[in-house]
């Protein structure tokens, strides 16, 4: 694999997902430049809407490693209250 990695935000997944020809060759060179293409699962929640067809939206993922958030990267970032309010609901 090839150094490096493209982290897409809600807008270029959305623009992925709608056919958006940039953003597609963006995601067929990733692949055959073997660069690792990622976004978070909240990003997928925050992309999908009613205006992308379904298949457009599998190919899309199909080119996307989809990582889940991490605690420890975000929570400096964060108000450190209403994170222990947020993990004692989650239950962590």
């Amino acid at each position: 694999m090839a150094g490096g990695s493209y982290v897409l935000d809600c807008e270029a997944l959305s623009r992925a997902a709608l056919g958006d020809p940039q953003m597609k060759a963006l995601l067929k060179d990733a692949h055959r430049a073997g660069v690792r293409v990622v976004s978070s699962s909240m990003t997928l929640i925050e992309a999908y809407h009613g205006r992308i067809r379904l298949a457009e939206w599998n190919w899309a993922m199909s080119r996307i490693a989809t990582v889940g958030l991490c605690f420890p990267l975000i929570e400096p970032s964060l108000d450190l209250t209403s994170l222990s309010l947020r993990r004692s609901q989650l239950g962590i």
